[in-house]
Protein backbone atom coordinates (compact mmCIF):
# COMPACT_ATOMS: atom_id res chain seq x y z
CA UNK A 1 0.00 0.00 0.00
CA UNK A 2 1.26 3.69 -1.03
CA UNK A 3 2.13 5.77 1.77
CA UNK A 4 1.63 9.50 0.34
CA UNK A 5 0.35 12.35 1.43
CA UNK A 6 -3.45 12.96 2.82
CA UNK A 7 -4.14 16.59 1.44
CA UNK A 8 -3.56 17.26 -2.12
CA UNK A 9 -4.53 20.76 -1.64
CA UNK A 10 -2.06 22.06 1.34
CA UNK A 11 0.65 24.32 0.37
CA UNK A 12 3.37 24.19 2.46
CA UNK A 13 5.87 27.30 3.65
CA UNK A 14 9.42 25.16 4.59
CA UNK A 15 10.29 22.30 2.59
CA UNK A 16 10.63 19.98 5.81
CA UNK A 17 7.25 20.72 7.03
CA UNK A 18 5.93 19.80 3.47
CA UNK A 19 8.20 16.24 3.90
CA UNK A 20 7.21 15.06 6.95
CA UNK A 21 3.20 16.15 6.52
CA UNK A 22 0.57 13.36 7.50
CA UNK A 23 0.76 10.72 4.98
CA UNK A 24 -1.56 7.72 4.27
CA UNK A 25 -2.57 5.04 2.01
CA UNK A 26 -4.76 3.86 -1.25
CA UNK A 27 -6.73 0.58 -1.89
CA UNK A 28 -8.87 1.45 -4.29
CA UNK A 29 -12.21 -0.51 -4.61
CA UNK A 30 -15.03 0.02 -7.32
CA UNK A 31 -18.76 -0.90 -6.35
CA UNK A 32 -20.36 -2.66 -9.48
CA UNK A 33 -23.87 -1.63 -8.35
CA UNK A 34 -23.50 2.10 -8.44
CA UNK A 35 -20.03 2.99 -9.50
CA UNK A 36 -18.68 4.55 -6.27
CA UNK A 37 -14.99 4.11 -6.49
CA UNK A 38 -14.43 3.87 -2.61
CA UNK A 39 -10.18 4.45 -0.81
CA UNK A 40 -11.03 1.38 1.44
CA UNK A 41 -7.63 2.67 3.15
CA UNK A 42 -8.99 6.49 4.22
CA UNK A 43 -8.60 7.34 7.77
CA UNK A 44 -10.58 10.55 8.46
CA UNK A 45 -8.50 11.05 11.75
CA UNK A 46 -5.34 12.29 9.82
CA UNK A 47 -7.89 14.75 8.24
CA UNK A 48 -7.55 18.24 10.27
CA UNK A 49 -8.49 20.92 7.78
CA UNK A 50 -7.83 24.43 8.15
CA UNK A 51 -8.17 27.68 6.48
CA UNK A 52 -4.71 26.70 5.04
CA UNK A 53 -6.73 24.83 2.97
CA UNK A 54 -6.97 25.67 -1.23
CA UNK A 55 -9.55 23.87 -3.07
CA UNK A 56 -10.10 26.60 -5.56
CA UNK A 57 -10.10 27.07 -9.06
CA UNK A 58 -11.71 30.18 -9.60
CA UNK A 59 -8.36 31.70 -10.44
CA UNK A 60 -8.65 30.26 -14.20
CA UNK A 61 -11.09 31.86 -16.53
CA UNK A 62 -11.43 28.39 -18.31
CA UNK A 63 -13.10 26.86 -14.98
CA UNK A 64 -14.93 30.08 -14.02
CA UNK A 65 -16.79 29.71 -17.46
CA UNK A 66 -17.78 25.90 -16.83
CA UNK A 67 -18.72 27.06 -13.16
CA UNK A 68 -21.25 30.06 -14.18
CA UNK A 69 -22.70 27.61 -16.68
CA UNK A 70 -22.58 24.59 -14.45
CA UNK A 71 -24.84 27.06 -12.42
CA UNK A 72 -27.03 28.14 -14.82
CA UNK A 73 -27.45 25.00 -15.75
CA UNK A 74 -28.71 23.74 -12.41
CA UNK A 75 -31.33 26.58 -12.03
CA UNK A 76 -32.77 26.02 -14.66
CA UNK A 77 -32.89 21.95 -14.97
CA UNK A 78 -34.38 21.85 -11.21
CA UNK A 79 -36.34 24.99 -11.01
CA UNK A 80 -33.58 26.62 -8.53
CA UNK A 81 -35.64 29.76 -7.49
CA UNK A 82 -36.05 31.65 -4.74
CA UNK A 83 -35.93 28.14 -2.86
CA UNK A 84 -33.24 27.27 0.53
CA UNK A 85 -30.14 25.18 -0.55
CA UNK A 86 -27.59 23.85 1.84
CA UNK A 87 -24.15 22.70 0.56
CA UNK A 88 -22.15 20.67 2.37
CA UNK A 89 -18.14 21.01 1.36
CA UNK A 90 -19.31 24.36 0.22
CA UNK A 91 -15.18 25.40 -0.10
CA UNK A 92 -15.11 28.57 -0.62
CA UNK A 93 -18.24 29.26 -1.51
CA UNK A 94 -18.60 30.28 -5.44
CA UNK A 95 -21.31 27.64 -6.18
CA UNK A 96 -23.05 28.99 -3.89
CA UNK A 97 -23.19 32.97 -4.79
CA UNK A 98 -24.19 31.61 -7.89
CA UNK A 99 -27.07 29.77 -7.23
CA UNK A 100 -28.61 32.58 -5.18
CA UNK A 101 -27.58 35.35 -7.86
CA UNK A 102 -29.13 33.18 -10.40
CA UNK A 103 -32.20 31.63 -8.60
CA UNK A 104 -32.56 34.99 -5.91
CA UNK A 105 -32.19 31.92 -3.37
CA UNK A 106 -31.31 31.84 -0.06
CA UNK A 107 -28.29 29.16 1.07
CA UNK A 108 -25.96 27.74 4.28
CA UNK A 109 -22.87 26.30 3.56
CA UNK A 110 -20.70 24.40 5.80
CA UNK A 111 -17.12 24.03 5.28
CA UNK A 112 -14.66 23.79 8.01
CA UNK A 113 -12.09 25.75 5.29
CA UNK A 114 -14.31 28.37 5.04
CA UNK A 115 -12.67 32.02 4.41
CA UNK A 116 -14.78 35.12 4.72
CA UNK A 117 -13.99 36.78 1.49
CA UNK A 118 -15.13 40.15 0.71
CA UNK A 119 -16.71 39.89 -2.72
CA UNK A 120 -19.33 37.96 -1.30
CA UNK A 121 -20.47 40.47 0.99
CA UNK A 122 -22.98 41.68 -1.05
CA UNK A 123 -24.91 38.54 -0.48
CA UNK A 124 -24.41 38.47 3.26
CA UNK A 125 -27.99 38.62 3.54
CA UNK A 126 -28.94 35.70 1.65
CA UNK A 127 -26.01 32.75 2.26
CA UNK A 128 -24.77 32.07 5.62
CA UNK A 129 -21.29 30.12 5.70
CA UNK A 130 -20.70 27.52 9.24
CA UNK A 131 -16.75 27.25 9.08
CA UNK A 132 -17.19 23.80 10.56
CA UNK A 133 -17.97 20.28 9.57
CA UNK A 134 -21.67 19.24 8.55
CA UNK A 135 -23.08 17.16 12.05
Amino acid sequence: MLNIPVYCNLLWLEKQAAIDCQKGGIKLSFCHSCGLIENQAFDPAKLSYSQDYKNSLHYSSGFQDYADSFAEQLVQSHNLKHKNIIEIGCGKGNLLVSLCERGDNQSTGFEPTYVPRTEHNHMSNKITFIQDLYS
